[in-house]
């Protein structure tokens, strides 16, 4: 089994790769301590960029995960996150859908993601994958 420090490298090689396709230029901090791990430019746009490569279905419905911001220090959850965007590494091979995801960030401690229907059918304030396929400006 691949241990979490591990899964969060590849994570981020998995959207450095991504951002790098779409024409971004890609920057690692030296030392992660501002809750970034990548900073990305194109055309003058600086992002600052969290990865989060450690998903989990949301409770009652497989059609959609949950990121969860807070970071464990000690006996306290945190919200450590001070980037523009949460980049999300999105791996359903049984619905071929394998992108990375870019979701605006604003302080939010929970992001979910969208990738099928629910299973009661709930249509409003769900965000589709597919409309994050892209960094924001």
């Amino acid at each position: 089994m691949i241990d979490t420090t591990t899964k969060g490298g590849i994570g981020e090689l998995v959207v450095a790769i991504d951002l790098l396709k779409k024409g971004w230029t890609v920057f690692f901090p030296i030392v992660d301590n501002t809750g970034c791990d990548l900073i990305a430019m194109k055309d003058n746009v600086i992002k600052t960029i969290q990865v989060k490569f450690h998903t989990k279905p949301s409770s009652g419905s497989s059609g959609s995960i949950i990121i969860d911001m807070r970071k464990r220090t000690g006996r306290k959850n945190i919200i450590s996150c001070k980037c523009d965007v949460v980049a999300v590494p999105l791996q359903k091979k049984e619905l071929g859908i394998d992108t990375v995801v870019y979701i605006p960030y604003n302080g939010e401690i929970t992001l979910s993601i969208a990738f099928k229907d629910a299973k009661n059918n709930q249509t409003s304030k769900r965000r589709w994958y597919k409309d994050f396929l892209d960094v924001p400006i």
